[in-house]
């Protein structure tokens, strides 16, 4: 395992449920990674959050091409049926080539996020979330040598 200083990460959406993702996936640890988000929640996004969408938007992806990730959408919808969202669970059958309602999606990703600052912790990692939390500036810190 490659150990690495501490990262900061702003904004707390999907790109940043990827980063995690990648580090888990090449076996690299930071030493603390910080995570930056305005709204209350980390995985949605503004897209798949009642920020940025509601319950008649889809997204622009359906369920068999969304990138691998600790659970299956499949599974996710499974195990927790949107009884709000008509064709998702509901002793419906999934189909993956129908497209996601986005807020569906939203939550999805919040729960794979989850599972992903877990297993990263579980490397060593430790985990600062920092949500509500507006970033206006980004400063260098300087190190004397």
């Amino acid at each position: 395992m490659k150990k690495i200083d501490s990262i900061g990460i702003v904004g707390g959406g999907p790109a940043a449920l990827f980063v995690v993702k990648h580090l888990i996936s090449e076996n690299v640890c930071p030493q603390t990674i910080y995570i930056f988000e305005k709204s209350t929640r980390l995985g949605a996004g503004m897209p798949y959050s009642r920020e940025g969408a509601a319950h008649e938007h889809v997204a622009n992806v359906s369920a068999n091409e969304l990138p691998e990730l600790p659970e299956s959408f499949t599974s996710f919808i499974e195990r927790k049926p949107h009884k709000d969202y008509e064709g998702f669970g509901n002793d419906q059958d999934i189909n993956e080539y129908k497209v996601i309602p986005r807020l569906v999606l939203g939550d999805y990703l919040e729960e794979q996020f989850k599972i992903l600052l877990k297993n990263i912790r579980k490397m060593g990692a430790q985990v600062k979330v920092c949500t509500e939390t507006t970033v206006t500036d980004i400063r260098k810190k300087r190190r004397f040598f």
